[in-house]
């Protein structure tokens, strides 16, 4: 597999585990009144390609579930992310895609 794709994928891989770590941490230290991990601290993970981490930490540890930021924020990143992923595979096996020569909606 070319460095292009595996690199990138190498990344998202790490970060969506060490979001769903944090958010098991963060449960952990909650239930023991421990130092805990900022609200943002975990967005930030989630906006970087770590919101399937965040996601799968909110429903396995049922952790931020009832705040509103994180039930909106997280599922929006991980649309993008989504998007944003599909695009490069897409780019990366049928080159360069131009948006402008798409129809308008």
């Amino acid at each position: 597999m070319p460095n292009e794709i595996l690199y990138p994928l190498i990344f998202i891989a790490f970060t969506n585990l060490l979001a769903f770590v944090g958010m098991g941490v963060d449960k952990y230290n909650a239930k023991h009144r421990h130092f805990r991990i900022e609200e943002h601290t975990l967005l930030c993970l989630a906006v970087l390609g770590g919101a399937i981490g965040i996601l799968l930490g909110m429903l396995i540890f049922r952790h931020k579930t009832k705040k509103k930021r994180f039930t909106i924020m997280v599922p929006l990143f991980l649309l993008i992310e989504a998007l944003l992923c599909a695009w490069y595979i897409l780019d990366f096996l049928y080159g360069h895609v131009d948006l402008s020569t798409l129809p308008a909606a």
